[in-house]
């Protein structure tokens, strides 16, 4: 499930909550009141093998050899 970050409409107040992307907002943890649910950054995520052995590598960084 991913983590969504909220601010207070009314007391400024800004949390993260994990929930499903279809589930309705929460109420503010502090006043209770109406929240908006703000736009964070994306992170990437790499998955695989290729990216871990060809930029980060026991040895440095592999030269390319032209013939």
């Amino acid at each position: 499930m991913p983590i969504y970050e909220f601010r207070c409409a009314h007391c400024d107040y800004l949390f993260e909550k994990m929930q499903s992307h279809s589930a309705e907002y929460p109420p503010c943890p502090v006043c209770g009141s109406v929240v908006d649910r703000i736009m964070s950054a994306a992170v990437p995520r790499f998955k695989g093998k290729g990216f871990h052995c060809t930029d980060y590598t026991r040895h440095g960084v592999k030269k390319h050899i032209s013939r």
